[in-house]
């Protein structure tokens, strides 16, 4: 009967031929499966694990292996790694016995596996260490800044956060330092600007280190599209780059920007806000999760549905998913909310 009932909802999940350039990973029984945002399977295979697209590829895990897929589900390498990282800048970061090296998205070794630790490549460099120290090398494997930073967060226009002792500065590229290690803590450049930490207070900085929102907030997340959600008192509000609170700190439940929205609730109200803080979509669904890349999945009498950024339900709540994940964009690159690494 069980089985029965899985083939129903995969057979219904693939009536629409409808393309769709955004996937989401959902859980059915126990295994993983990518789906549109009209509630279609993008291809009928499931995983016993799966990720999410980046730059047109997924890592997923098939008897104890890690294999390449491209959208239409063709098994495009088998990686015989211990460890492999999303894709990004045409590289993704894999582990051979203690070492890590970079392989395309052919699973050819381009970049020889001889370092102890590294992270994703951004901007065609990537943060790599052989000893204690950080540096960055570019896509031959070359230290173009030598390893000599106790931490260091990934480039993003042209510029990388390096710790040094136990602070944190600004450098570009040739490794000239932009703004001398001052800061307590950071957060991934984004959108421009940097949240950092002085005198236990977050604030955020531009690209040159001048100080563009007053350090006074208890927490403070990476700027998107514009605005940055920050919290003072365990209440949530969000700021733009000139340090106005275009959304006030009042709510104290506010989820993360994406498409322009946000889930909240004040008092009786609850929904999804706007950058100004107006409730636009107001919600009656019994759960709703996030926005991401325009789409976010809603909850009713433990059946999912997805609504677009207008609010526009654009697959009924009717599919039965053990486990949901947000919607990505196939052939985007992980960004930095999604991907933080870096080492501290």
């Amino acid at each position: 009967m069980k089985r029965v009932l899985i083939l129903f909802v995969l057979a219904f999940l693939l009536g629409s031929a409808h393309a769709q350039d955004a996937a989401a990973v959902v859980e059915i029984k126990d295994k993983w499966y990518y789906i549109k945002p009209d509630g279609t399977l993008l291809f009928e295979e499931g995983f016993k694990e799966a990720r999410a697209f980046s730059e047109g590829i997924a890592i997923v895990e098939i008897e104890e292996k890690f294999v390449f897929i491209d959208p239409k589900g063709k098994h495009v390498f088998v990686a015989p790694f211990l460890k492999i990282r999303d894709f990004s800048n045409g590289l993704a970061a894999a582990r051979k016995g203690d070492l890590w090296g970079f392989v395309d998205k052919n699973g050819k070794e381009v970049i020889p596996f001889t370092f102890l630790r590294v992270a994703s490549f951004k901007e065609d460099i990537a943060l790599a260490r052989n000893g204690d120290k950080w540096g960055f090398i570019d896509k031959t494997g070359k230290y173009v800044i030598a390893q000599q930073y106790d931490g260091a967060k990934q480039f993003s226009n042209g510029i990388a956060m390096v710790k040094v002792g136990h602070l944190w500065g600004l450098i570009n590229k040739k490794g000239e330092v932009v703004v001398t290690p001052q800061y307590q803590a950071c957060k991934p450049l984004s959108d421009g600007m940097m949240a950092v930490k002085v005198n236990d207070k977050w604030g955020f900085i531009d690209t040159k280190g001048k100080m563009m929102v007053e350090a006074k907030y208890e927490a403070a997340d990476p700027f998107v599209n514009g605005v940055a959600r920050v919290r003072n008192n365990g209440i949530w509000g969000a700021v733009d780059k000139t340090g106005k609170e275009v959304v006030p700190v009042q709510f104290p439940t506010l989820g993360k920007f994406n498409s322009g929205l946000a889930k909240a609730k004040l008092g009786k109200q609850e929904g999804y806000i706007d950058q100004t803080g107006k409730f636009v979509i107001p919600v009656t669904y019994e759960g709703y999760r996030d926005f991401s890349d325009g789409y976010a999945f809603i909850n009713v009498k433990d059946k999912w549905g997805v609504i677009d950024k207008t609010g526009k339900v654009v697959a009924n709540p009717t599919l039965k998913f053990n486990t949901v994940t947000k919607f990505k964009t196939i052939n985007k690159e992980i960004g930095a909310d999604d991907d933080e690494e870096g080492a501290e």
